[in-house]
């Protein structure tokens, strides 16, 4: 199920955490980062012991630009995210779990949105929900989900949706 954030109506921001610091690597820069790239996206597959690691490998470099997050010196999470237009997609984000207490799921949502908002963005696409896990979505101003036939902000239909997944 596609889901998204609409801009416009999102008004969440997060205050600054000096613990954390994001960098975004476009992608003439990939070369330079391709190891710590790689080498968070195998933690992350090894620990939520996902198959399919090697697809993410061979193609993680055909996107736009990538969102690293680092921690004590150490690069700790990436979303890679490609730009269509006025349009966003946060198309797979990694971390290492290495300090789950991070919560950096959230965190790099929160500041990849009031990023894209900031640069006039319309909408940030997120990764496909698969499931009751995904409800964390649906928390987010400007919440969005695509029932087969248009875009609903019908929270408590989309989480029943969800369930059935």
């Amino acid at each position: 199920m596609v889901t998204r954030i609409n801009l416009k109506k999102w008004t969440h921001k997060q205050e600054e955490n000096n613990n954390i610091v994001r960098s975004i690597w476009p992608k003439i820069t990939f070369g330079n980062h391709q190891d710590t790239i790689e080498s968070v996206i195998k933690h992350y597959f090894t620990h939520k012991q996902f198959d399919g690691v090697d697809k993410i490998l061979q193609d993680w470099q055909s996107v736009t630009e990538v969102h690293a997050y680092h921690h004590q010196d150490e690069t700790v999470a990436v979303t890679f995210v490609n730009k269509y237009g006025n349009d966003v997609e946060g198309s797979q984000f990694c971390w290492n779990y290495a300090q789950p207490k991070l919560a950096l799921g959230h965190y790099s949502l929160v500041k990849e949105c009031d990023w894209y908002q900031q640069q006039g963005c319309d909408y940030y696409y997120m990764c496909e929900s698969t499931g009751p896990i995904d409800e964390y979505k649906s928390k987010y101003a400007g919440f969005e989900w695509y029932t087969g036939a248009r875009w609903s902000n019908n929270i408590k239909r989309y989480i029943e949706q969800i369930n059935t997944l």
